[in-house]
């Protein structure tokens, strides 16, 4: 993985490893929030140690996703990062989806744990 990407990736980590409780609420999407820089599509991500995520389906205006993990379907919402990265999460399950150039990561924020990383399409 590139270096950039890894230390980007690792910045947006550390963001989100306040414990949920303490945490402040993401904000919604800015004004003009443009996922299609990055290109967020359906599919098969395949990621680190054998893991995978399937994005099941990617709404029309990308601010909504719907991602299978541990035979489970989850809802995502779009929020704003601070990172630059995109932000998918189900605040329900602490569930976080965050896509940079390239890769993408799975992180269960309840447990303060990363599920999924390096994940590529």
């Amino acid at each position: 993985m590139n270096p950039t990407v890894r230390t980007t990736l690792a910045a947006a980590v550390l963001a989100l490893s306040v414990p949920a409780a303490h945490a402040a609420k993401p904000e919604a999407p800015p004004t003009g929030f443009d996922p299609y820089r990055i290109g967020f599509k359906a599919g098969a991500y395949r990621c680190e140690l054998g893991r995978s995520v399937q994005v099941r389906h990617v709404s029309p205006d990308i601010q909504n996703a719907t991602l299978r993990w541990n035979q489970r379907d989850y809802m995502v919402r779009a929020f704003d990062a601070r990172s630059g990265a995109l932000r998918y999460e189900d605040r329900d399950s602490g569930l976080v989806w965050l896509m940079i150039h390239g890769t993408s990561m799975l992180l269960d924020t309840k447990q303060g744990q990363r599920l999924a990383d390096a994940c590529q399409a």
